[in-house]
């Protein structure tokens, strides 16, 4: 450090002579130990200060070590060549001066260390505070981490409003509440973790009462999940056996029904044949009623074709009557003509019998109109006794054909009686098989009702297996829920934490700079203090202006 001259005659003197003190030699004299005593022993050196030289002055005193000479001989020859009358001469003087001067520098070197020192105490405070928020800081996301797994574990173990679980979680988070803001306001002032300390030790003491809490839930959760397992399997037990009796009704129910049915297909045969028995009784008369009428029916058409018969012969006979008329007529208009004749030639000489051929001829005419009469007639006969023939053999074929009929429906009847007793059997055959397919009904069903017995069990198996999944599913959800919130929840810690290691650091960088700072300017010190060490232990050390 540059020391300014405070007197007006020594710094012209210094002017004159070229000499500024700028240190101290190796070897150093009895008064300038005296004068440098005071700085050689001081303490680290103060930031560094600004002070005005002449440059002059250190031109000079650059001359004088060149030349050789040490500090008592630029005295003499100074008191020598230029001594005041009555007084002290300007090299005293200007020692003097320069002793006060030396004196003020060491007194503010001690003051600069002190500072020095303080700001290092400070420093070393800051990095012990800084250790220990570093220290508090793991300890607090260690207790918040357990607080919150364990405030999850509470979440899960609790049934229900448990006043307990709600308590002890009020009581901790009402504890946390102003050590939290007490260690919060602390932060920013770069105070001690005191708070923060006190915060993790509330933590701490909260966190045994709300593990008693959760274990006394978790047990009354066990609890009711046993009671709840027991009255399940209760519900299951008597679900069961309403089942079983169930089945059993219906088991009952079924071969009540079997029997019912089997009692009423033999009823059905019973009156199914019966029905046959009866309608072949009503066909058995109706053939006989209808052999009867074709009987009758063949009767009336003989005696209609007789009647037919003797009806045709009176037509007969009333035509040949007819026709007989009818030729006498013809023959008697035929035979006018020539008795006309007969007559118109007749002369008047003839006797009286001339109509004798006439009348001859008319009685043969009218013999051979009897003789055709006759052969109509017996034509007629003829004819008539065919078709009373013809109607008799009409007549024996119907009552032949009635009786064939007869015959056949006789043949029916003992067809259908033995259908009938086939049926009968067949029926009975059909009742033996009915039984043997209820006896199997029977079995089918109890094997069906053991087969319903265990399709239930294993359904309600299936259904207590899905109600596990979705528990399980229901307990992984929760579980990646809280996860998740606990990650959010480390998140926002960690960038609080980051936040707040931020700050710190920030605040530590700005220690770093001050601290390097104040050791730049205790170097500046201790440079201007001491000044470089030269090779010649003759020559006194150089202080140069930093």
């Amino acid at each position: 450090m540059v020391v300014e001259a405070r007197s007006d005659d020594c710094q012209a003197n210094f002017h004159k002579t070229g000499i500024v003190h700028q240190g101290l030699s190796k070897r150093k004299t009895p008064w300038a130990a005296q004068v440098m005593g005071s700085a050689a022993s001081a303490q680290p050196p103060l930031p560094r200060r600004t002070a005005t030289a002449a440059p002059a002055a250190a031109g000079s005193i650059r001359t004088a070590e060149t030349a050789g000479l040490d500090l008592p001989e630029i005295c003499k020859r100074q008191r020598a060549s230029q001594v005041p009358d009555g007084g002290p001469s300007p090299v005293e003087a200007a020692a003097t001066e320069v002793v006060g001067t030396a004196e003020a520098e060491a007194a503010a070197a001690a003051a600069a260390a002190a500072a020095a020192e303080a700001e290092a105490a400070a420093q070393q405070q800051q990095q012990q505070r800084k250790q220990a928020w570093k220290a508090i800081g793991h300890r607090l996301r260690v207790a918040f981490k357990r607080f919150n797994d364990l405030e999850e574990q509470a979440r899960l173990a609790r049934v229900d409003d448990d006043a307990s679980i709600v308590a002890a979680i009020a009581a901790v988070t009402a504890a946390i509440g102003p050590a939290h803001i007490r260690a919060t306001k602390d932060a920013p002032r770069n105070a001690g973790p005191t708070n923060a300390r006190q915060l993790v030790d509330v933590l701490e003491s909260g966190f045994e009462a709300l593990g008693s809490a959760i274990t006394s839930a978790q047990r009354a959760k066990a609890a009711a999940r046993q009671q709840r397992a027991a009255a399940e399997d209760a519900e299951r037990q008597r679900v069961a056996a309403e089942r079983q009796h169930a089945a059993a009704a219906a088991r009952a129910a079924a071969e009540a029904a079997g029997e019912q049915r089997i009692a009423a297909e033999a009823a059905a045969a019973a009156n199914a044949a019966d029905r046959r028995r009866a309608a072949l009784e009503i066909r058995d008369r109706h053939l006989a009623a209808a052999k009867q009428r074709a009987a009758e029916n063949a009767r009336a058409a003989a005696a209609r074709a007789a009647e037919d018969a003797r009806a045709a012969a009176a037509k007969q006979h009333a035509a040949e009557d007819a026709r007989a008329a009818a030729a006498k007529q013809r023959a008697a208009a035929a035979a006018r003509p020539a008795a006309n004749a007969a007559d118109q030639r007749r002369v008047p000489a003839e006797p009286a019998n001339w109509r004798r051929p006439a009348r001859a001829a008319v009685e043969a005419a009218n013999e051979q109109r009897v003789t055709a009469v006759k052969a109509c007639a017996a034509e007629d006969a003829t004819k008539a006794a065919e078709k009373l023939r013809k109607a008799e053999d009409a007549r024996d074929a119907a009552e032949a054909r009635a009786a064939a009929e007869a015959a056949d429906k006789q043949r029916v009847v003992a067809e259908m009686r033995a259908v009938a007793e086939a049926c009968a059997a067949k029926a009975a055959e059909k009742l033996r098989a009915a039984e043997a397919r209820a006896a199997g009904m029977r079995a089918v069903i109890e094997a069906a009702d053991s087969q319903r017995e265990a399709a239930e069990m294993r359904e309600a198996a299936e259904m207590r297996a899905e109600a596990a999944e979705r528990q399980c599913a229901d307990a992984i959800g929760r579980q990646r829920a809280a996860y998740y919130a606990l990650l959010e929840a480390n998140r926002e810690s960690e960038a609080v934490n980051e936040e707040r290691a931020a700050a710190i650091m920030e605040r530590a960088a700005a220690a770093d700079r001050l601290r390097e700072a104040a050791a730049r300017q205790l170097a500046d010190a201790e440079a201007t203090v001491h000044g470089p060490v030269s090779d010649d232990a003759n020559q006194p050390l150089v202080r140069s202006r930093q």
